[in-house]
């Protein structure tokens, strides 16, 4: 062979080399790497609510989540979680003693790698007492009877369903007593006379919150009579005409109804405790009254709808044989149809209402005695100088009740009358206020009769 034949070989088999596929080993891939934004350890104790924020960091990739734990010594408080999101706020157990906990987390890549070496902070913890506060503007009178229902708002910085238990204290006690805490709380058999009560709140480790405190006066229970004024706008005017009736001073007992305009009555338990207490302290006789035009503000719906939670202390009162008397424009309106039907025989397609337009309806004649009314009612009774009646009186065309009164109006120069104000058994209904329609000077005889 040649040296320009071998020459030709050597370059072949270089030729043949070169063209030999060449095999890539991509790079292993790399954890990311976690970062808590706080410095640790921490020598200050904090409360048990902690807010934390967090990132991670990928060299070759990208941060997809994180898994964290909540640990105390080995044990887990908080079991392993996984969140894409990189701040949120813890709420841990605590006790009277400091605990520490950790926090650790660890950043997750896109191919699933966790952090081999977490990042982590430890918090010694300690329990913070409570704070109580009477909620915004629920403050009863300066006077009232001897059951009374008080609102808080409760909060604890460990987490509000710490709080366990309400504690109070009358001026007239000597020890503090405890029961379990809810937003509201009614005191009942109140001693009369000047009284300050104390409030506190307790969490579950038994830490204590300050005190808050209310002074008021407390009126004795007096007579038979329970006067309710259920948003009255003349409360001088409704207690005239029961003492012009023969009930002096000590005789008879008066109950506001507290004002809850941006409330639904159907959210008041509490009315219900403090009005049980008070109803059932020897009280035969009730006269309920209202000067609202408009139902949504009275507060009788919370006694006659079925699933009211009231409605049970009509019915008793009622079937125990006890009387009550109902007057204002929004009675009909306000209570349930079964309860119209079942205590006053009244269907409620048998009813009528007269609209005026929004205008001021005019009495003419008198309010006339129905025949079958008790003969001791005044024969005709008229609205007292100076006052006028709103639109949407109710009356009743038929049912199974004693009519007492008509009244007559005039709609358009016509003449309308309706049947405004019946009796069936115990229960009396007034569709117009009482207390305004004292023109005569007779209507005191009224009550005399029907609440004898």
């Amino acid at each position: 062979m040649n040296v320009r034949s071998f020459g030709m070989m050597a370059l072949g088999v270089l030729a043949a080399a070169g063209c030999q596929k060449k095999t890539f080993t991509p790079p292993e891939n790399r954890p990311p790497e976690t970062f808590v934004a706080v410095r640790s350890p921490l020598t200050d104790t904090v409360s048990a609510r902690v807010g934390l924020a967090w990132y991670g960091n990928d060299p070759d990739g990208e941060v997809v989540g994180f898994h964290y734990i909540w640990l105390f010594g080995d044990s887990v408080v908080v079991d392993t979680a996984f969140t894409t999101a990189t701040t949120d706020t813890f709420v841990l157990p605590v006790f009277d003693s400091v605990r520490t906990y950790t926090f650790r987390i660890w950043a997750v890549d896109n191919e699933g790698a966790w952090d081999p070496t977490p990042a982590e902070v430890s918090f010694p913890m300690v329990n913070t007492p409570p704070e109580v506060s009477f909620a915004f503007q629920s403050l009863p009178p300066e006077t009232t009877l001897p059951a009374v229902t008080f609102f808080f708002e409760a909060h604890d910085v460990d987490g509000d369903t710490t709080i366990t238990d309400l504690l109070y204290r009358l001026d007239t006690d000597t020890v503090w007593t405890s029961v379990p805490y809810a937003s509201h709380y009614t005191l009942t058999g109140i001693p009369p006379g000047s009284r300050t009560v104390w409030f506190r709140v307790a969490d579950f480790t038994g830490a204590v919150s300050d005190s808050i405190a209310f002074s008021w006066v407390v009126e004795p229970l007096a007579g038979t009579l329970l006067v309710i004024l259920d948003h009255v706008d003349n409360r001088d005017a409704w207690v005239g005409l029961v003492e012009n009736a023969g009930w002096g001073p000590g005789s008879y007992t008066v109950w506001e109804f507290p004002r809850h305009e941006s409330r639904n009555v159907q959210d008041f338990p509490e009315i219900r405790e403090s009005f049980e207490a008070i109803l059932f302290s020897g009280f035969t006789r009730v006269f309920w009254a209202s000067d609202e035009y408009d139902p949504a503000l009275t507060s009788l719906e919370l006694f006659t709808y079925p699933d009211a939670q009231g409605r049970r202390l009509f019915d008793e009162l009622l079937n125990q044989g006890g009387t009550i008397l109902l007057s204002g424009q929004s009675a009909l309106q306000d209570m349930a149809t079964d309860f119209v039907q079942s205590r006053l025989g009244v269907d409620p397609y048998d009813t009528t209402r007269v609209v005026a337009n929004r205008s001021v309806l005019a009495f003419y004649g008198a309010i006339q005695r129905e025949s079958g009314a008790p003969s001791g009612l005044p024969d005709s009774l008229t609205m007292s100088p100076g006052v006028t009646i709103l639109t949407q009186p109710d009356g009743f065309l038929s049912g199974a009740y004693t009519p007492l009164y008509r009244a007559h109006f005039l709609i358009n120069g016509q003449d309308s009358v309706l049947t405004a104000a019946i009796q069936r058994d115990n229960l009396i209904l007034f569709t117009f206020e009482l207390a305004k329609t004292n023109g005569l000077g007779n209507a005191p005889q009224v009550l005399q009769v029907l609440l004898p």
